[in-house]
């Protein structure tokens, strides 16, 4: 089975998708407006997508991450259920036409950015994508990643220092891994995804997942190996299909109650402790089950559905948050435009500017909202998405006006970094990124990419076409072949295989 990313999604099945979606919610007893704004969104979404270019741009992955884990989705879940679409939202028609709004605006966007097509220069590869070895490249991008962490644990981190930059620009393990993932695939003539470089990559990233519970960080190595098979439209054998299967079994069956019972959890614990209780936890995963049952089925504060969900189930929509605010936000005046310049100020290095103000965070919108967070909880993070946060700030031109351009900026400024996805493997960060910025990452979370995301891909793509390849050879113990990056269905080059460059 080969499956590829797509580069449009059919109108007719959309449709069809659409009016089986209205017909459901109708003999659910949903609202009508509620259904019809819906259908409207289902709609739009697949219209931005292929305007968009689907996966074949940076825009197209991030409205397919936005329009189905902010809503789509969430509300299809609700069907499945059987409860109406609109109960327990405190202002469903608002919230669903801010949904549409914003929709609308994207497809804008997406026309404008047919015109303001960067891809052609790859700033950040420098014309250097061509002939690079991937295997050695994410061999590279892991060593560094590891030397990063290991002088965080030696030397501390300073606010305004060399090192807290390069932390905060840390994207190379998961860089890593996509890059390895693909050279094993071109090493072995399209016969293997795995080798010693991403087995290791994501053993490290899902141990670090573990030890703090996160369904996140127990996730995204699985996400990462995902993402760089498909693009190399690798064809699926039946071990790829039973890990991708298992791993969808352990995301809602394991990884999914541990990060809902951090509670059992020693205060105290080093890494290796906290690592040993996870595997434990996984050990005696019934047990943590049982644990979270105890707590009973009342859904938390803004929940959209009538009882407690899977925790994945509970992250793949961001309507009962949304919702909240944006109900919050219609009743107040509107926050105005000064996080909105935080937001871009804080680009200006620390050394430089010591006292900048922070953009406002999913804390601070929690407290607003009321019901998420202990009235003396200042730190724990919230999520909401850029929509609910446009609307809080300046309401209607917010959605019109706001967004879009953030939206606009953030889709060229990285393409021109990562070029095209078609000659190039670059994209496939930001793409990775987007699966939890589009929903859940706040308008500021944007305008951070725009920043630091940039940077942390510019800094990442220069790193992997001039250092780490160096590094990979030096660490491996030998060279290898270079591979050419393929376009569209690679024909695998000849070349040295993993087990014996290692």
């Amino acid at each position: 089975m080969r499956i590829g990313l797509p580069e449009r999604v059919s109108p007719g099945k959309t449709v069809i998708f659409a009016v089986v979606g209205l017909m459901v919610q109708q003999i659910q007893h949903t609202d009508i407006l509620f259904s019809a704004l819906y259908f409207a969104f289902v709609i739009l979404s697949m219209l931005a997508f292929n305007t968009a270019g689907g996966f074949t741009r940076i825009a197209g992955s991030y409205v397919a991450c936005f329009s189905l884990l902010v809503c789509i989705f969430g509300v299809t879940w609700k069907m499945v259920l059987g409860e109406a679409g609109e109960t327990n939202l405190s202002a469903p028609e608002l919230t669903m036409t801010c949904y549409v709004v914003s929709m609308g605006m994207f497809l804008v966007v997406a026309n404008f950015l047919k015109g303001a097509d960067f891809r052609s220069y790859e700033f950040g590869a420098g014309g250097r994508s061509q002939g690079l070895n991937y295997t050695a490249a994410g061999l590279g991008c892991l060593v560094i990643s590891i030397a990063i962490n290991v002088a965080d644990l030696l030397f501390g981190i300073s606010p305004g220092g060399i090192l807290s930059a390069l932390r905060q620009l840390d994207a190379f393990l998961p860089l890593g891994i996509m890059l390895s993932t693909i050279g094993a695939i071109n090493d072995s003539h399209g016969k293997r995804t795995m080798n010693f470089v991403n087995a290791i990559g994501m053993t490290l990233m899902f141990s670090v997942g573990l030890s703090g519970f996160s369904k996140q960080g127990m996730l995204t190595p699985l996400v990462c190996w995902l993402i760089a098979v498909v693009y190399k439209k690798f064809d699926l054998r039946r071990t790829q299909i039973i890990a991708i299967a298992f791993g969808a079994f352990m995301s809602f069956y394991v990884f999914s109650p541990l990060s809902q019972a951090r509670d059992l959890k020693p205060d105290g614990l080093n890494f290796a402790e906290q690592l040993l209780f996870g595997i434990d936890s996984i050990i005696h995963i019934q047990t943590v089950r049982e644990h979270i049952k105890e707590q009973g089925d009342t859904p938390p504060a803004h929940s959209y559905y009538n009882t407690a969900q899977n925790a994945l189930i509970g992250r793949l929509n961001m309507i009962g948050t949304d919702d909240a605010l944006i109900n919050f936000a219609s009743g107040v005046e509107p926050l105005g435009m000064e996080t909105v310049w935080n937001g871009f100020l804080n680009f200006i290095p620390h050394a430089l500017a010591p006292n900048k103000k922070l953009p406002l965070s999913g804390n601070y919108y929690a407290h607003e909202v009321g019901g998420l967070l202990a009235p003396d909880d200042f730190g724990t993070g919230i999520s909401f998405s850029p929509v609910a946060e446009s609307f809080r700030i300046e309401h209607w031109i917010g959605l019109l006006a706001v967004l879009p351009a953030v939206w606009f900026l953030m889709f060229t400024t990285a393409e021109f970094i990562c070029g095209d996805l078609k000659t190039s493997p670059w994209s496939l960060l930001p793409m990775l990124l987007y699966a939890h910025a589009a929903p859940e990452g706040l308008l500021a979370g944007q305008i951070y990419l725009i920043g630091f995301g940039n940077a942390s891909l510019m800094l990442g793509i220069l790193v992997c076409t001039r250092l780490a390849p160096a590094l990979g050879r030096l660490f491996a113990g030998s060279q290898q072949n270079v591979v050419a990056v393929p376009t569209v269905r690679p024909v695998m080059p000849a070349g040295a295989s993993p087990a014996s460059a290692l």
